[in-house]
């Protein structure tokens, strides 16, 4: 039996918001982007947000490494810690979840301000 993608699972990605997505708004001349990789996810789901991630202007990698810079989790379960979220803090990466790829969706993301 084929998998289909169910609205329900994924509502906020799948189903008309009332804003427009928006795309990182990086300086022309920043050498900054974002190097994602996933954790969590399978199937169609996965497809679905490396679709968005890609849509965005970021970069997607299949196998992480220290090149990147974030780690997106679907669900953390303290319990479990697996290899990618063990080499993600070691290597310094931000790991972030779903939720905040869905806010930089909704509101955008200028990068990194340091002072």
């Amino acid at each position: 039996a084929r998998k289909r993608i169910r609205p329900g699972n994924m509502p906020f990605v799948l189903q008309p918001q009332s804003w427009p997505m928006k795309k990182l708004s990086l300086p022309p001349n920043n050498s900054t982007r974002l190097d994602l990789a996933l954790t969590g996810f399978q199937g169609t789901e996965k497809l679905v947000i490396v679709h968005l991630i890609h849509a965005m202007g970021c970069v997607y990698h299949d196998n992480m490494s220290n090149a990147n810079t974030h780690l997106v989790f679907k669900k953390h379960n303290p319990n479990i810690n697996t290899i990618k979220w063990k080499k993600a803090v070691e290597w310094g990466l931000h790991v972030v979840s779903i939720q905040w790829l869905y806010h930089i969706l909704q509101h955008g993301y200028c990068g990194v301000h340091k002072e």
